[in-house]
């Protein structure tokens, strides 16, 4: 059957008279949040334990039917806000999970082949219809969500991004899920997952809908930028050579990029905040892209030491460890392996590390001094040093053979991409790069 299985729907802000305000979170960490609140902490289901303490065969049976003392499940809580079936629990917590073993006789359900409702379609735009009246909030991306807020609803004067009043008694380490289990959980609310993705870019579209009201207020009262080097904000992909961009800027463009922007916000999240996709707040955003496979044997390179760099046993083991924590933990590493499409949909431009000499050039070409005068491509270039890893990397590799390191580099570069769970993982990204070039990309 056809689904909407990846909507564009956002709402025009402009145009919009709201009627409410809804915050949507990842839905894996909120599904694991609402059984710990809903089954431990208030209702003290008879039996439960920790989410994280379940196994994958046991969440198959216990979350479709799981209901709290208030009657509620945990499955793909936006139906339950939104949809038409409000009331209807049972339904909303099987949407997309198939018969469950050991209901027979259930009348009010039917599945498709890969045991999705066939009232599907109809539930999730009749959701997203009703979601298009809410002024919408993502609980990773605080810092937008409360610019929102505070725009189409000032009257929300005190919004801090660093207050948790309901903070849950469980560590990191209690939380931690395995792969199996998040799997589990993206199946039983794949609905969800739609529409976590729908929110994100409604929230796009609100933010660029406020700079864009903004910004025509400044006209209207003479106040127009003019296009300046100053005006250019750098999003820092780790591994994408970042790090010799951001001493460009400040070494010989005296501007303030990446870790050296104040106006960066860290979004909720624990990675540094020159590593935090997000939008700029005013300004240009540009950002570095690379090749995935490259990018990550860089990653290996930066956590190991140089005699290891040829290692195949090595690259093998720390690949296997590394991708399970990325899965368990999409900010582990202090973001270094979050994938690129989640930055570049911020970046108006898009330099690619490959070009990055040429690009760079191109993009400080069009933005000038704040005196109007034009840069000297070629000066700014010359003091483009590119050191893998910046000064402190670079220690490590003091008495290597760079050329020795290339050729290794380059193999196992070549060895990742047969890694099917590398590739499912980064399919995204590969697509993203594959068609990059050096444009404005909005």
């Amino acid at each position: 059957m056809a689904r909407l299985t990846n909507s564009r729907a956002t709402l025009n802000p402009t145009q919009q008279q709201f009627e409410c305000l809804t915050i949507f979170r990842e839905p894996v960490s909120r599904v694991q949040s609402c059984w710990n609140f809903r089954f431990l902490k208030v209702g003290r289901a008879r039996g439960a334990r920790p989410f994280a303490q379940y196994t994958v065969d046991e969440l198959k049976n216990i979350l479709p039917r799981a209901e709290s003392i208030q009657a509620e499940g945990c499955n793909n809580e936006p139906m339950r806000l939104f949809s038409d079936l409000s009331s209807a629990d049972t339904k909303i917590n099987t949407l997309t999970t198939g018969p469950i073993s050991g209901d027979v006789g259930t009348t009010d359900h039917a599945y498709d082949e890969e045991g999705w409702d066939l009232d599907t379609n109809f539930i999730l735009n009749n959701t997203v219809r009703h979601m298009q009246h809410c002024v919408i909030g993502i609980s990773e991306r605080c810092e937008d969500t409360r610019r929102v807020i505070q725009f189409f609803f000032p009257w929300f004067t005190s919004f801090s991004c660093e207050v948790y009043s309901n903070r849950g008694k469980f560590s990191a380490d209690d939380n931690l899920l395995t792969p199996g289990v998040i799997s589990e959980v993206k199946r039983q609310n794949a609905l969800e997952i739609i529409l976590y993705n729908i929110a994100n870019l409604t929230l796009d579209v609100q933010l660029q809908a406020i700079q864009e009201i903004e910004e025509a207020a400044r006209v209207k009262q003479g106040l127009a930028t003019v296009e300046t080097v100053n005006m250019l904000h750098f999003l820092h992909i780790p591994k994408t050579g970042g790090t010799s961009v951001e001493n460009l800027g400040h070494d010989a463009l005296g501007t303030s990029w990446g870790r050296f922007d104040r106006s960066l916000i860290r979004n909720g999240t624990h990675c540094s905040v020159w590593h935090v996709p997000q939008k700029v707040l005013s300004g240009v955003s540009f950002c570095t892209l690379r090749n995935p496979a490259t990018k990550f044997v860089g990653q290996f390179h930066h956590e190991n030491e140089p005699t290891d760099y040829c290692n195949n046993a090595t690259f093998d083991k720390w690949t296997k460890t590394a991708l399970m924590k990325f899965e368990e933990n999409p900010y582990y590493y202090d973001c270094h392996y979050l994938p690129q499409v989640q930055y570049a949909h911020f970046c108006d431009y898009r330099l690619r590390f490959e070009h990055l000499n040429e690009d760079i050039r191109n993009l400080l070409t069009h933005y000038h001094f704040e005196n109007g005068s034009a840069i000297n491509g070629s000066f700014v270039i010359e003091q483009l040093k590119h050191e893998p890893g910046g000064p402190i990397q670079q220690a490590k590799r003091v008495k290597t053979n760079d050329t020795e390191i290339a050729i290794c580099a380059s193999q196992l570069a070549k060895k990742i991409e047969q890694n099917t769970r590398f590739m499912r993982l980064y399919a995204d990204d590969f697509r993203l790069w594959r068609t990059a070039s050096f444009n404005k990309s909005v």
